[in-house]
This record gives C-alpha cells, sequence and structure tokens, in this order.
C-alpha cells in the first residue's frame, strides 16, 4: 500500500499525463516518467519498460531505490532518471518523445542550442541545449545531467526527445508543454520561411 501522500502525488500525475495525450505531446509507448517518493529521499516511482504511457495506470510504476544502479523492470532510461536525482534537488523527471524536437534535433548537431521564438519560451526555458548518446546508457545520463545541474531543466537528447527535470509535477508539466509549443512554433516558422522563400 502506498502513503496517501504519494497516492495524491501519483494522482496529481496521471491526471497531467492524460493531458499530455490530449495535447498529442505523448503517443503511444513515446516516452517514460519517474517521481522521487520523498524530498531528497532515495526511493523513486517509475514507469516499467513497455508501458503505454497512453493508458498510464499505478500498476505501471515500480519503486527504486536509487542505491540500485540497475532495474530490469524500469523504463531503458533508468539510468538519466536516477542520475538525475542523485545529483540534483529535482523531484520529477519527464522524458518524452515529442516529434518536433526530433523533427528539429535532426537539423542540429550536439552543443547546439534551441532558443524558442515565443515570449513564453523565452521566459520559461530560454534555451534548449542538444545532446548526443545512445538511449539509455550512461553516457547519454551524464550528457544530461551537466545540463540541469547549468539549470536547464529542459534537454534535448538527438533523435530522442526531451528530457524535463522539475521540482514538482506541475512545473514539470508546465516546462513540457512550453517546450512542445516553442519546438512547434520554430518547425512552422522553418516550413513558412521555406514556402516564402519557394515563392518570392
Amino acid at each position: 500500500m502506498l502513503p496517501e501522500k504519494v497516492k495524491s502525488v501519483l494522482e496529481e500525475l496521471l491526471g497531467y499525463v492524460k493531458l499530455l495525450v490530449h495535447h498529442h505531446i505523448i503517443l503511444g509507448y513515446g516516452g517514460n516518467i519517474s517521481f522521487r517518493v520523498l524530498p531528497k529521499g532515495d526511493l523513486i516511482l517509475i514507469t516499467r519498460h513497455g508501458t503505454l504511457l497512453e493508458l498510464l495506470e499505478p500498476k505501471d510504476f515500480v519503486p527504486v531505490r536509487l542505491s540500485e544502479e540497475r532495474c530490469k523492470e524500469a523504463s531503458i532510461e533508468y539510468p538519466t532518471h536516477r542520475l538525475i536525482y542523485l545529483k540534483t534537488n529535482m523531484n520529477v523527471v519527464f522524458h518524452v518523445h515529442s516529434t518536433p524536437a526530433i523533427v528539429l534535433s535532426l537539423r542540429h548537431k550536439e552543443g547546439d542550442v534551441i532558443k524558442p521564438l515565443d515570449e513564453e519560451g523565452r521566459l520559461l526555458i530560454n534555451e534548449i541545449p542538444i545532446v548526443e548518446a545512445p538511449a539509455g546508457t550512461m553516457e547519454l545520463a551524464e550528457k544530461i545531467v551537466r545540463w540541469v545541474i547549468k539549470g536547464r531543466n529542459v534537454v534535448l537528447a538527438r533523435g530522442h526527445g526531451i528530457f524535463v527535470a522539475e521540482k514538482d509535477v506541475r512545473r514539470a508539466y508546465i516546462k513540457t508543454c512550453a517546450a512542445e509549443r516553442s519546438l512547434r512554433i520554430l518547425v512552422l516558422a522553418k516550413i513558412l520561411g521555406a514556402l516564402e522563400g519557394a515563392t518570392s
């Protein structure tokens, strides 16, 4: 049985995931989510490997101690979630396979940063750094955590999707939506620019 406070966070999290699905930010199996059971604690709940996020339920989360380097049941991105919790004071991690994020990342290289064009994106995110490494590896985890430590809560893994690290579920949801909106605007701006160039 989960403590009432943890149940409350889990219910809140499930509600925001439904909104991400509604906004077409999460599609099918596209991503993984975790949260720290207690602030600064060493126990997290993370989605199981192969979880269909569109139909996410409480049973889809597996408890893991951060002292465990590996967990066969957990998402393959457990190393990144784990390292974020070990190295920062963040309590929630969202990873989504955002379509505009992946599209834009393929037009950039590691080390580049994407600057939002919209005011909300500039205020909430400022910039989205791009990293590149195989999914589920410590190499990817270390590259993402370096940026989170520097205060970049949204990091884009090239060809893979965005990782959002925050102190609570609401903030993680807001940053995920802001990043998605900014990236969609950038894609549309590039398309319009190409169209204008073709017709000029």
